[in-house]
């Protein structure tokens, strides 16, 4: 896949699908579409002309730092959890 972006990271280069793109967001698969149209997402169009969105630029659109500066001997660790009481 790294070819297909150039020289992205492969952590970067990780690609998923438009409704797994609206899921992670909680958007529309629609607003996806939009956004990819407009700049706003990075992706690459498949050849039957589907498009994978990149990661890294979903993480980029929920303010997360793709790349962050470190010496390597860091770790960060994310952790959410989201409940809803019915």
């Amino acid at each position: 896949m790294d070819s297909v972006l150039g020289r992205a990271s492969a952590q970067a280069s990780r690609l998923v699908s438009v409704g797994d793109a609206a899921k992670c967001l909680a958007v529309s698969s629609q607003s996806i579409r939009n956004w990819c149209k407009n700049g706003d997402l990075d992706f690459v169009a498949t050849a039957g002309e589907h498009r994978r969105i990149t990661v890294a630029s979903l993480h980029r659109w929920q303010g997360f730092d793709p790349e962050p500066e470190s010496d390597g001997d860091e770790l960060c660790v994310l952790y959410g959890r989201v409940s809803i009481q019915v």
